[in-house]
């Protein structure tokens, strides 16, 4: 399952979330990456007043992925939603803005098949349970 921002088709950047049955992760890829594997570092994000970094623990050759800590999931997608935009760092690279515009409805469906609490009214159904 995945919630992402739309990409940026000229960067070839993506973020994504994804949530499985142990955790939900941060994924952020780019088309002009070619890295090798067991790559170490942080994704770091700003968001409102909420700067966090995730340890990266996987990465294939254009991706690096970091398991968000479930105690801090509904914060991340609290201050996204309330937010215009989001600032993300990995490794040297200069931290690119993300825009958040219109995100709320698909973090709220996220959160909703995720089983994540959350702002939507009225909730939803959980096809998969």
């Amino acid at each position: 399952m995945r919630q992402m921002p739309p990409g940026n088709p000229d960067t070839g950047r993506d973020l994504l979330f994804r949530m499985d049955s142990d955790h939900v992760e941060i994924r952020l890829s780019d088309s002009h990456w070619s890295l090798p594997s067991g790559v170490s570092g942080d994704i770091a994000v700003n968001i409102g007043p909420i700067a966090k970094a995730f340890h990266i623990a996987a990465n294939p050759r254009i991706m690096v992925a970091a398991p968000i800590p479930s105690s801090e999931v509904t914060m991340i997608f609290d201050a996204m939603d309330k937010a215009s935009s989001m600032l993300v760092k990995v490794g040297n690279e200069a931290p690119y803005a993300v825009s958040l515009a219109g995100s709320t409805r698909v973090t709220n469906a996220f959160r909703t098949c995720a089983g994540i609490s959350g702002n939507a009214p009225g909730g939803g159904a959980n096809p998969f349970k």
